[in-house]
């Protein structure tokens, strides 16, 4: 009974208390800002959001790269040994397992951050659509 308890107060703050916090925005930080003697702090909250969500993916993609890097040595270094070939193949499948995983997450958050931001996902720049701009 409890555990039915705690499950259905997870799904009630995941469906009605997260997304208050998502309209939050940048209500109230002015006052805020006024009151702490910051009046002309130029802090974007939302670029610095979408900056430390780049620098996680960024830093758990390196470190996917590694693991795909450091499996392939263990192959190679393994010498015959099934137990040592099977140990790499492993490693290897989850790690690129991992890395696609990050690499839709990343993508999720790219459409999900446009939407939220009201930008064109890819509307310019050298990115994906290589600086030309997608008609939205």
């Amino acid at each position: 009974m409890k555990i039915e308890f705690k499950k259905i107060l997870i799904i009630i703050f995941i469906l009605l208390i997260l997304p208050i916090t998502v309209l939050a925005d940048n209500y109230g930080l002015d006052v805020t800002a006024n009151v702490a003697g910051l009046k002309n702090a130029d802090i974007d909250v939302m670029a610095r959001t979408e900056e430390i969500i780049n620098a996680i993916l960024g830093f758990l993609g390196f470190i996917m790269v590694c693991l795909i890097i450091y499996s392939g040595f263990m192959w190679m270094t393994s010498t015959g040994n099934e137990e040592k070939i099977t140990k790499a193949k492993n490693t290897l499948k989850a790690s690129i397992i991992g890395f696609a995983i990050i690499m839709l997450a990343w993508v999720i958050i790219t459409v999900v951050w446009g939407v939220l931001v009201g930008e064109p996902i890819f509307s310019g720049g050298t990115g994906v659509t290589g600086g030309i701009n997608v008609p939205h």
